[in-house]
């Protein structure tokens, strides 16, 4: 009796269960969500750590799968991580289903193909990793369409082509994180001067084919913090009066371009004499460009900094400060 008891009382236990968890399921948007994740779990074609095992289970809420994560209410997906998981394959369209997304990550796997141009109609993302993959192709000009993103890391890649201009020049305040680096992308910084990104702390663009110069608006990110344009094509002057605007710059790497120094590349003084000011200044790297000239005794200045900078591989001479234990030339 006793047993027939708990059996009634287990099955009753199954069927509130399962009611209340088809009520959820029959909810038109997560029904919708549920077939675009399966969508994208269908271009996946190897998983070998089964990272997506438990997306195959028909007894898991799709709020409890792997990397995925719901609103309180459970009737809203607003995350999906799945960042090293060694995944191969391919990225749907399906994803900007996911109308409430706010974190997408799916960086250091071994996805291939391209960037959906669709992942722009997440209006409510706030991040976007898809770094340290195996992605082509150009980068898709509705990202710019991200007006809350905050975080955007599309960085070793084989992306290449030109740098949207809508991407740096939306109209986003928001934008604090950018890294497009160690890929094959073309042309020059398409920042112009009604393009403000007044959030902006970190601007990482190494080891592309960037042209151009360093683009002056780029002198209303006065809270950036770590500039990389290493290793590219870049021409013209030191941006001096750029980076005078940039009090709490920390790494400035302008490396392995074309850069020369002011009054026809003859003056150093002018760009060292804009970092004096920046007290968090820890890293200036200018080594492998064009420059000529003197070493400017005002250099000695930022010692008191312990700044770490390298001139190696240009045409500069003079002495080096007494005071400068971290200058390499």
């Amino acid at each position: 009796m006793g047993s027939c008891k708990f059996s009634m009382f287990s099955l009753l236990c199954l069927i509130i269960i399962s009611l209340l968890v088809s009520g959820e399921e029959i909810s038109p948007q997560l029904v919708k969500e549920r077939i675009s994740l399966l969508s994208f779990r269908s271009g996946i074609v190897l998983d070998p750590e089964g990272a997506l095992e438990s997306w195959n289970s028909s007894g898991i809420h799709l709020c409890n799968w792997t990397g995925v994560k719901c609103n309180n209410a459970s009737d809203r997906v607003i995350q999906l991580d799945l960042s090293g998981k060694s995944l191969r394959g391919r990225i749907s369209p399906a994803l900007a289903n996911l109308s409430s997304l706010l974190v997408l990550d799916l960086s250091r796997n071994f996805i291939e193909g391209h960037v959906p141009a669709e992942l722009g109609y997440l209006f409510q993302l706030r991040q976007l990793s898809l770094s340290c993959n195996r992605l082509g192709g150009d980068i898709p000009k509705e990202l710019g369409f991200l007006h809350r993103l905050v975080y955007l890391d599309l960085g070793s890649n084989k992306l290449a082509g030109d740098i949207p201009a809508l991407l740096f020049g939306n109209g986003s305040s928001s934008l604090e994180y950018i890294d497009l680096s160690n890929n094959s992308l073309t042309g020059k910084i398409p920042l112009k001067n009604d393009c403000e990104l007044g959030a902006l702390r970190f601007l990482l663009l190494w080891s592309n084919r960037l042209v151009g110069g360093v683009p002056p608006a780029l002198s209303n990110s006065t809270n950036l913090e770590w500039l990389d344009l290493e290793s590219n094509m870049l021409s013209g002057e030191l941006p001096s009066e750029i980076v005078r605007k940039m009090p709490k710059l920390q790494f400035l790497y302008l490396s392995y371009n074309d850069f020369v120094s002011q009054d026809g590349n003859t003056n150093l003084e002018p760009f060292f004499a804009s970092l004096v000011n920046s007290s968090n200044l820890e890293e200036l790297e200018l080594a492998g460009n064009n420059l000529y000239g003197e070493i400017p005794p005002i250099i000695g200045d930022l010692s008191t900094n312990f700044v770490q900078i390298h001139l190696d591989e240009n045409l500069l001479y003079g002495a080096i400060p007494l005071t400068f234990q971290t200058l390499s030339i």
